[in-house]
């Protein structure tokens, strides 16, 4: 478990990996890439704030430029890694996810 291998430890390890893919750019992750990473923190009960607001605004450029499709279990794990954490994300993708969602029930983007 997390408490086995001394929670200092797990904490440093999430806090260079979000810093390191901040720094290689969340452009270059997929949607499956930031559904999993945001998941793994959420699952730990790790927010990186900085990193969290950087993912969020990675999905509201990606829906509102409708470069990629996501997928529902995307979207699933995504919001219930901010939900799970109270990550408080911006109105924004609140509302591009509204948008994205409706259009994909009424088929028109899945």
């Amino acid at each position: 478990s997390c408490l086995d291998n001394g929670e200092d430890v797990i904490k440093r390890l999430f806090v260079r990996a979000a810093e390191a893919g901040m720094d290689m750019g969340l452009s270059r992750f997929t949607n499956q890439d930031l559904s999993n990473t945001v998941w793994a923190y959420s699952t730990l009960g790790l927010l990186h704030t900085v990193f969290f607001k950087q993912v969020e605004n990675e999905i509201v450029s990606r829906m509102k430029q409708k470069r990629v499709k996501f997928r529902g279990q995307e979207l699933a794990n995504i919001l219930w890694s901010f939900a799970t954490l109270n990550a408080q994300p911006d109105e924004a993708i609140v509302d591009e996810l509204s948008v994205y969602l409706t259009s994909v029930c009424r088929g028109k983007n899945g």
